[in-house]
């Protein structure tokens, strides 16, 4: 496996700071200076618990400029976003709006989900934001009539069941 990419930021943190802004590579990156220690590390305990330190230490200077406003970008999303399961049904907002015509598609069944988007079998890959559900599972209708008889019978299938579904 190869080595990650560093973008030149290992040799030297300091070096070639930008003059307009007074700051480092690293320090724009990760928004505090490069923490160098005094001594090199003796053991491989004192290196981790320094690297931890340090990974800590970024991590709630990030969340700070957060909370400021100062930087936009989250963190990834570690919870969903819709409340969407495989198996159920919903809307997709359409693409082009045009007046008098419904704003949505659908409904679509879900095949599968992840915290932020749903997969149809009719549109792929849909995001969360996109999407209107669950709404109920779309009726369907069937015609019988019997053999010589030219009377038909509508009958709506509830959920799918009367259709011989498995629901």
């Amino acid at each position: 496996m190869g080595a990650m990419p560093t973008f030149g930021l290992t040799e030297d943190p300091n070096t070639k700071t930008r003059s307009d802004l007074g700051v480092s590579p690293y320090e724009m990156i990760f928004g505090l200076p490069f923490l160098t220690t005094q001594h090199e590390n003796a053991t491989y305990e004192v290196g981790e618990m320094s690297v931890r330190r340090y990974v800590n230490t970024i991590a709630k200077t990030l969340e700070n400029l957060r909370l400021k406003g100062i930087i936009p970008q989250t963190t990834p999303l570690d919870f969903k976003i819709h409340n969407v399961h495989p198996g159920e049904w919903v809307l997709v907002k359409t693409w082009k709006e045009q007046s008098l015509t419904p704003q949505r598609e659908g409904p679509f069944q879900v095949l599968l989900t992840t915290k932020a988007a749903i997969r149809t079998k009719e549109r792929g890959w849909i995001h969360a934001s996109r999407i209107k559900g669950p709404v109920e599972e779309p009726n369907e209708w069937m015609i019988t009539s019997e053999l010589g008889d030219t009377k038909l019978t509508l009958k709506q299938g509830l959920n799918g069941n009367e259709l011989g579904r498995p629901k």
